[in-house]
């Protein structure tokens, strides 16, 4: 049913004086808290989602922005359009919006809701993986490889237009292209 907007009327008497206020509120419908992982399996491209996560990363470059969230389940990318992310890494939101995919890649477009929330979600371990393994992830159609938190050693490296990590095989993969490539160098 949605949102409900309800009237109060106050009237308030004192030595014969008396006085009427009008208050209105919105009543927000309740609203089932999905996590990441139902999300993926469950829900459709275009259904609203309600979300209760820690914020890990943001997307701040480029013209595209967003960030990343986990809820112990799952991470989700929040794509947010060309505004700059108001939330904070390390904090824990809820988030509400509409669920979508890019390239594949399971997202919750344009937020309308981003509430900071007084309780607790443990940071994740990444997963330890190889440039190798990352090269294989292009003929891999599971969504959830595209939203995982992952670790990778390598060198950066410039070939005078691009950046790419490189292992000690020679295998590289390149670096986004909005990617902070200070954030990057030890």
């Amino acid at each position: 049913t949605g949102d409900e907007v309800v009237t109060m009327t106050a009237t308030i008497s004192l030595n014969g004086v008396e006085r009427t206020k009008t208050f209105e509120f919105r009543v927000i419908e309740d609203v089932e808290v999905n996590t990441i992982a139902d999300i993926k399996a469950n829900v459709e491209v275009g259904d609203n989602v309600l979300i209760r996560a820690l914020v890990l990363g943001l997307f701040q470059e480029g013209t595209y922005k967003g960030y990343y969230a986990y809820d112990g389940t799952g991470f989700i990318y929040m794509h947010i359009g060309t505004q700059m992310p108001t939330v904070e890494v390390g904090k824990v939101y809820q988030i509400a919006g509409e669920y979508d995919k890019y390239y594949g890649m399971p997202q919750v477009a344009y937020p309308t809701e981003e509430t900071e929330l007084d309780m607790t979600i443990e940071w994740p371990t990444p997963r330890t993986v190889t440039i190798d393994e990352i090269i294989a992830y292009t003929n891999i159609v599971d969504p959830n490889y595209f939203s995982e938190y992952i670790t990778i050693t390598g060198t950066v490296t410039y070939d005078g237009t691009y950046y790419y990590l490189e292992d000690e095989n020679g295998d590289k993969v390149e670096l986004n292209d909005d990617s902070d490539i200070s954030l990057l160098i030890a």
